[in-house]
């Protein structure tokens, strides 16, 4: 198989966990908007949100644009491109939320944070697998912060919490790797 092929492959499997993907954050978007609304200054959490749902849109409509029935191998690598640049918008604008609104909520609310991100990562792990520049891509820039936020907060879990998050990226992103390895030997 070529680039071209391998790239066109990587993009029809890209695209069909493309639309659960949204439906998951576009509810996680409200669920975290619900939780942190009485807790985080209305303008930025209404930026967060209309920042993060439009990337989500853009996204989506990129991806419905790319019609699979077509013969469609020319400019397969740039849509590609187009396709990991926004994972990783996707991802730091996750990020942002791991790391300033973390910062400005208690501890239970961080932990709210936290285990959302790490839903979040552990399904990225299996719908863009097939492609390990997107994977990591969305892995780093959502959960970096976040640990970030722990490293250089002071609280007693602190520490402990940002190794967990480290630990469990590592493994997500190994096991994502793994993943994409046993897909592109397959094919």
């Amino acid at each position: 198989m070529n680039s071209v092929s391998i790239n066109l492959e990587k993009m029809l499997l890209l695209r069909k966990s493309l639309k659960i993907s949204f439906i998951i954050s576009v509810f996680l978007c409200f669920l975290i908007t619900f939780h942190l609304k009485d807790k985080i200054a209305y303008n930025e959490l209404i930026l967060w949100l209309t920042l993060n749902l439009g990337i989500l849109f853009s996204r989506l409509l990129f991806v419905l644009i790319f019609n699979e029935k077509r013969h469609i191998t020319e400019n397969i690598t740039i849509k590609l491109i187009f396709f990991r640049v926004g994972v990783f918008l996707s991802g730091a604008i996750w990020g942002w939320c791991g790391y300033f609104f973390a910062a400005q909520v208690p501890l239970d609310s961080q932990l709210y944070i936290s285990m959302m991100l790490a839903g979040l990562l552990a399904g990225a792990s299996s719908s863009l697998s097939v492609d390990k520049l997107s994977i990591i891509s969305f892995i780093i820039p959502t959960i970096a912060p976040n640990i970030l936020h722990y490293l250089t907060s002071e609280q007693a879990t602190s520490t402990g919490m940002a190794l967990m998050l480290s630990l469990f990226s590592i493994f997500i992103i190994y096991a994502a790797l793994l993943q994409g390895k046993k897909y592109n030997r397959k094919h």
